[in-house]
Protein backbone atom coordinates (compact mmCIF):
# COMPACT_ATOMS: atom_id res chain seq x y z
CA UNK A 1 0.00 0.00 0.00
CA UNK A 2 1.52 3.04 -1.09
CA UNK A 3 1.39 6.01 1.00
CA UNK A 4 2.69 9.08 2.57
CA UNK A 5 3.76 10.49 6.09
CA UNK A 6 1.30 12.97 7.81
CA UNK A 7 3.03 12.56 11.91
CA UNK A 8 4.85 10.03 13.61
CA UNK A 9 4.91 9.82 17.13
CA UNK A 10 7.65 8.07 18.83
CA UNK A 11 6.82 6.10 22.24
CA UNK A 12 9.96 4.70 23.34
CA UNK A 13 9.46 1.27 22.13
CA UNK A 14 7.31 1.83 19.23
CA UNK A 15 6.57 4.52 16.46
CA UNK A 16 2.67 5.18 15.35
CA UNK A 17 3.08 6.41 11.76
CA UNK A 18 -0.04 8.36 10.71
CA UNK A 19 0.13 8.11 7.17
CA UNK A 20 -2.44 9.20 3.92
CA UNK A 21 -3.45 7.58 0.95
CA UNK A 22 -4.05 8.63 -2.85
CA UNK A 23 -7.73 7.56 -2.11
CA UNK A 24 -7.87 10.18 1.06
CA UNK A 25 -8.02 7.66 3.60
CA UNK A 26 -6.01 8.00 6.21
CA UNK A 27 -4.17 4.58 8.14
CA UNK A 28 -2.50 3.93 11.38
CA UNK A 29 0.89 1.84 11.37
CA UNK A 30 2.54 0.98 14.46
CA UNK A 31 6.44 0.19 13.97
CA UNK A 32 8.55 -0.91 16.43
CA UNK A 33 11.93 1.27 18.04
CA UNK A 34 14.23 -0.78 15.69
CA UNK A 35 12.50 0.19 12.53
CA UNK A 36 14.29 3.55 10.48
CA UNK A 37 12.11 6.78 11.50
CA UNK A 38 9.85 7.70 9.02
CA UNK A 39 10.22 11.40 8.39
CA UNK A 40 6.64 13.72 7.76
CA UNK A 41 6.08 13.79 3.27
CA UNK A 42 7.95 10.77 3.28
CA UNK A 43 6.70 8.15 0.74
CA UNK A 44 6.66 4.42 1.95
CA UNK A 45 5.25 1.42 0.92
CA UNK A 46 3.38 -0.78 3.78
CA UNK A 47 3.36 -4.25 3.78
CA UNK A 48 0.13 -6.33 5.99
CA UNK A 49 1.60 -8.78 8.07
CA UNK A 50 -0.12 -11.80 8.38
CA UNK A 51 -4.13 -11.06 8.86
CA UNK A 52 -4.30 -12.25 12.81
CA UNK A 53 -1.72 -9.80 13.21
CA UNK A 54 -4.00 -7.27 12.06
CA UNK A 55 -6.23 -5.40 14.23
CA UNK A 56 -8.88 -3.03 11.73
CA UNK A 57 -11.33 -0.53 13.33
CA UNK A 58 -14.45 1.37 11.82
CA UNK A 59 -14.25 5.24 12.29
CA UNK A 60 -15.36 5.51 15.25
CA UNK A 61 -12.65 2.94 17.08
CA UNK A 62 -13.82 3.68 20.22
CA UNK A 63 -17.53 1.91 19.36
CA UNK A 64 -16.20 -0.74 16.56
CA UNK A 65 -13.73 -3.53 15.66
CA UNK A 66 -14.21 -4.64 12.36
CA UNK A 67 -11.61 -7.84 13.11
Amino acid sequence: IDARVDFVEHLGDAQIAHLSLASGESLLVRLSAEHARPHIGDAVCVRLPAPSRIHLFGADAAEQRLN
